[in-house]
């Protein structure tokens, strides 16, 4: 294994015809180069770190233009040394076998990444630039993005990091022979707003960052890919305070350096949570890293399931049932596939829940009983056409199918068997959705949800930019950048959590009226 087998697949989704004997982007050069005056910017630091950060991922020759002899302003790496330094060891824990060079005026990369402008030239440069929330992207011979009296946010930055690796990645598809239209097609120019995602020249809103963020109580499930961008963006938010509750059981292996942005080559072997906690430990958060998947935190932990914001990053079809069944106040959800990405956000009362997105097949309501219960499908529809109550018999197949603990549900006998379901039992025994695929990906498609997942976060706890929130749902492909607007989805009636049902919508009703007021 190596830390190109996830980045090779995802290669081979566009040159299926040819057969590597190594990995397909070595011997390509990419050269990375900053205005001086931008280099000694807080946006312009986070550009150049966040570039390095996720080219070395899938590139080994990489040069780097004259940097200012000038400190680290903020964020996970500030007080570590000097902005070069600091830039050499990313790439250097990334993968040391990376070749990193200076770069010269008259060097041929094969693409060149400009923060601001270069006077360096390359076959193909890209100039790319942030202002708040705004990210900023040119293509062509002269490119260059002027911005210097910008708003500090690290989410702009970030996401403009993001799509100049996505156009080099889409650059050297096609010099390898890729014929596919995206890959023939780059964005040329573009301006994207993080805050509202639009693609505008002029956006009408950037809002600055809030002076103090409280999150209250995040809990974040999963630390890997997704996960560990959410928690690169938090660590450049200094001014974010609250408790950030980790779950991931699993620990990092080699082929997840390939987009774990948190994670180096010395990280493999440990535990995801542990890093995240780790690379947070330099800012105000109360983190608490749990080696536990998420139904062994609810059922050991915290069997109240009081959740208030969740942010679901696995990729597991059964954990996201099992969240959204637990009724949080607030689900956010990433998610990546091949170039594609996607960012939700789950409410319960208002369109889509995370169910609708990630249903095993279409099954009623009787059926969703009969899988989770064991209690036979025949029983289930008579008991909830008579609204029959909820008898021992009931509890004794539960007993023998599912092997629950009769003491926790013995006390609901006698009452009526659709309101014991959907109150009591619901979502609590689990239920079987699929099997894990392995990722074909890269770190700018895993980076991009979790930035965009940090945002909706402080839209959420910042109340003037509550009407700003992602109503519900964002596909993005980062190799058709321009095609990708917000949608709502609609709640779904083959959907297992069943936030089509009035008894569960009152369920949730009932168990955050107090917020909901």
């Amino acid at each position: 294994m190596t830390i190109y087998d996830r980045t090779e697949k995802l290669v081979s989704a566009f040159l299926p015809n040819k057969s590597p004997k190594s990995f397909r982007f070595d011997g390509f050069k990419i050269g990375i180069d900053a205005d001086p005056v931008l280099a000694e910017t807080f946006n312009g630091q986070v550009m150049m770190l966040t570039c390095f950060n996720l080219i070395s991922r899938f590139i080994n020759n990489i040069s780097l233009g004259k940097i200012p002899d000038v400190p680290v302003l903020g964020g996970p790496h500030k007080g570590r040394g000097n902005l070069k330094k600091e830039i050499g060891e990313i790439v250097m824990q990334v993968n040391p076998d990376t070749a990193l060079s200076l770069l010269k005026r008259d060097e041929s990369t094969d693409v060149l990444i400009a923060l601001g402008r270069s006077d360096c030239d390359s076959a193909f440069k890209i100039a790319i630039n942030s202002d708040g929330w705004i990210a900023r992207l040119e293509e062509g011979p002269e490119a260059s993005v002027d911005c210097y009296d910008c708003k500090s946010n690290p989410i702009g930055a970030q996401v403009a990091s993001c799509f100049a690796s996505a156009e080099v990645f889409k650059h050297i598809l096609k010099l390898l022979g890729s014929r596919n239209y995206a890959v023939q097609n780059p964005v040329q120019s573009i301006c994207f707003s993080a805050f509202d995602y639009s693609f505008d020249s002029a956006p009408s809103q950037n809002p600055e960052l809030p002076e103090e963020l409280d999150l209250n109580e995040v809990i974040l499930v999963g630390a890997g890919a997704v996960g560990s961008s959410f928690v690169n963006t938090l660590a450049f938010l200094e001014d974010v305070v609250g408790r950030l509750i980790i779950l991931d059981f699993d620990v990092i292996d080699i082929t997840n350096l390939n987009r774990y942005q948190i994670a180096g080559w010395k990280d493999v072997g440990k535990s995801k949570v542990n890093v995240a906690a780790s690379f947070l430990s330099g800012s105000r958060l109360e983190v608490a890293p749990i080696g536990k998947s998420y139904e062994s935190f609810v059922r050991e932990d915290r069997p109240d399931k009081a959740f208030d914001t969740v942010v679901s990053t696995v990729d597991d079809n059964a954990a996201r049932q099992h969240i959204q069944s637990d009724l949080p106040r607030q689900i956010l959800h990433g998610a990546t596939n091949e170039q594609t990405c996607v960012v939700s956000r789950h409410d319960f009362l208002h369109d889509a829940c995370l169910g609708c997105l990630f249903y095993s097949k279409s099954i009623t309501y009787a059926e969703r009983i009969h899988i989770e219960t064991g209690i036979p499908l025949e029983e289930v529809e008579k008991a909830l056409t008579t609204n029959d109550p909820f008898s021992n018999i009931h509890l004794a197949i539960m007993v023998k199918e599912r092997n629950v603990d009769p003491k926790i549900f013995s006390q609901f006998v006698g009452q009526p068997f659709s309101e014991v379901y959907a109150k009591e039992i619901c979502g609590v025994l689990g239920l079987t959705l699929g099997a894990k695929a392995e990722a074909a990906t890269v770190s700018f498609v895993s980076s991009l949800p979790g930035i965009f997942l940090v945002g909706e976060i402080i839209k959420d706890k910042a109340l003037e930019m509550n009407q700003f929130r992602l109503d519900n749902y964002l596909q993005m492909s980062l190799f058709s950048l321009k095609a990708n607007t917000p949608i709502i989805r609609k709640k779904d009636p083959r959907c297992s959590c069943l936030c089509y049902e009035p008894i569960m919508i009152d369920r949730y009703k009932q168990k955050w009226m107090n917020v909901l007021g």
